[in-house]
């Protein structure tokens, strides 16, 4: 393989936007190592560090996505918990929220049982506007956030009064068992 053509014959007859695609999978990975090279040659302190770890931040999430809409993303989990998760765009996150960033997280984590048929969901954010809390909803590609009502099965607390009966933190119609904060 020579500089010019850096995949060889491996590429003939792949469509021009798949080539496109890999060209730019190419550059990106070319970019994180210079930028890592930097980083480690760099002296950062104080608000320098708070500014670069934004920004890095933003760099993983948006890595996060490209894998999630290319292949999915699995993690390691307690035991008996779905290992997938996904994350929230930008600019799902501007349009849903109006640029607050404060609640925002690097990532979402399915919050079904391991195994569980049909899609991924985990809960983005109750927003104030909206009757439903927002949550990201996924199966393979396919990725949307929308407003689910919660379900409406509460564990009973020991208290007489309720004060320690909690909700189900799924939505309504999930599949498998109820999700408290403690399990």
């Amino acid at each position: 393989m020579d500089d010019q053509d850096p995949w060889g014959a491996a590429l003939t007859g792949v469509p021009d936007s798949v080539i496109e695609l890999a060209m730019l999978c190419e550059t990106f990975s070319t970019r994180v190592g210079t930028l890592a090279d930097e980083l480690a040659k760099a002296d950062l302190s104080g608000d320098d560090l708070v500014l670069i770890n934004a920004c890095l931040r933003k760099a993983a999430s948006s890595s996060w996505l490209v894998g999630a809409v290319t292949f999915g993303l699995e993690r390691r989990v307690p035991e008996g918990r779905c290992p997938h998760f996904n994350v929230v765009t930008t600019a799902e996150w501007i349009r849903l929220f109006h640029g607050d960033e404060s609640a925002r997280m690097e990532s979402y984590e399915c919050d079904l049982e391991a195994g569980h048929p049909g899609s991924h969901v985990s809960p983005v954010f109750q927003v104030r506007y909206a009757p439903q809390p927002v949550w990201i909803r996924w199966s393979g590609r396919d990725r949307e956030l929308v407003e689910l009502a919660s379900c409406p099965i509460d564990r009973i607390g020991a208290h007489p009064n309720g004060v320690d009966d909690e909700a189900c933190g799924l939505p309504e119609g999930h599949v498998g068992r109820h999700w408290y904060g403690d399990n």
